[in-house]
């Protein structure tokens, strides 16, 4: 979804952004999931059974980590995005990898990532880019295209 985005709005940082996200929600998890140790369900499961730990769960931390950045970007998909980071999360328990607590963690874990990975985009300095009122940011620029966009129908 964030290479569709980046293509259609032509912004490459958009992606590079969400893939940050993702490896770090990932990353993350993987050293949470050693240091809880849970063992995953004992049930029969849908698809094969992988041989990590299971608390928090990764997909779902890297879903919603994902869906807040580009939420931050294209907030009219904020209800589409968050609903699929959480039926991603569903579907792990579905599919008997994960118990509930698991798909919980890992969803406040990835909207705690992607929050950090937005003040840390905030944060950093933008040299060839700079928009008109001198704004980082992806929530800064996406709400100035809106803006513009405005300005456009109503002139």
């Amino acid at each position: 979804l964030a290479l569709l985005g980046a293509v259609y709005f032509g912004r490459w940082q958009v992606f590079a952004w969400v893939a940050v996200a993702d490896g770090m929600a990932q990353f993350s998890t993987a050293l949470i999931q050693r240091a809880v140790g849970r063992h995953r369900p004992r049930v029969h499961t849908l698809i094969a059974e992988p041989h990590s730990y299971s608390f928090p769960s990764g997909h779902t931390a890297s879903s919603f980590a994902c869906a807040v950045v580009l939420v931050s970007f294209a907030p009219r998909l904020r209800v589409p995005l968050y609903l699929l980071a959480a039926l991603i999360g569903l579907s792990r328990a579905y599919v008997g990898v994960h118990y509930p607590l698991d798909v919980l963690g890992g969803a406040l874990w990835g909207i705690v990532v992607g929050t950090v990975i937005l003040y840390l985009e905030d944060a950093r300095p933008v040299f060839p880019r700079r928009s008109a009122a001198g704004a980082t940011g992806l929530r800064r620029r996406a709400a100035g295209r809106r803006r513009s966009r405005r300005a456009r129908r109503a002139g």
